[in-house]
């Protein structure tokens, strides 16, 4: 979010940025994609809660990129840059009416998302076993039931008469 702002904040004092804001983009874009089909296995799901985290930046830097346009503009002295302050006005009427209308909506958890099953726990003794390096493995699965009550039990250091 950081090189979006950065991006149409000097728009307007340098377009000669925008290609490079474009380029960077895109070449994200064509990493993101090949790691979503080639590389990447999502392992949890956010459910879209991070969506209005998303769209307060957005909007935070749509208002300074306006913010800052209509202060260039108007030390060019152009006489119509009055016409561009009700921009900052509008942009935060869609941000409140975004904000009553729509974030309730996340705060909650999709009834479709609430009724899938829940996944089940782990084997715990397959994934203990799976982390003991082979020269500490035992010969026969019984001993290592064995090991774990060993492990399980506290010991104290009080000398026992």
């Amino acid at each position: 979010m950081l090189i979006v702002t950065i991006v149409l904040c000097y728009s307007v004092i340098a377009p000669l940025i925008m290609p490079f804001g474009v380029a960077y983009f895109a070449l994200g874009w064509l990493v993101a994609k090949n790691q979503v089909l080639r590389v990447y296995v999502p392992s949890y799901e956010s459910n879209g809660r991070m969506w209005p985290h998303m769209h307060t930046r957005i909007i935070a830097s749509l208002m300074i990129y306006q913010a800052t346009m209509i202060g260039i503009i108007s030390l060019k002295e152009f006489y119509y840059s009055a016409v561009l302050t009700p921009l900052l006005i509008i942009s935060l009427i869609f941000a409140y009416t975004c904000h009553t209308r729509f974030y309730p909506a996340f705060a909650k958890t999709p009834l479709e998302v609430a009724s899938q099953e829940l996944k089940e726990m782990p084997n715990m003794g397959a994934i203990y076993t799976a982390f003991i390096p082979p020269c500490l493995k035992p010969e026969k699965l019984e001993d290592v039931e064995v090991f774990e009550d060993a492990q399980s039990r506290t010991t104290s250091r009080a000398p026992s008469f």
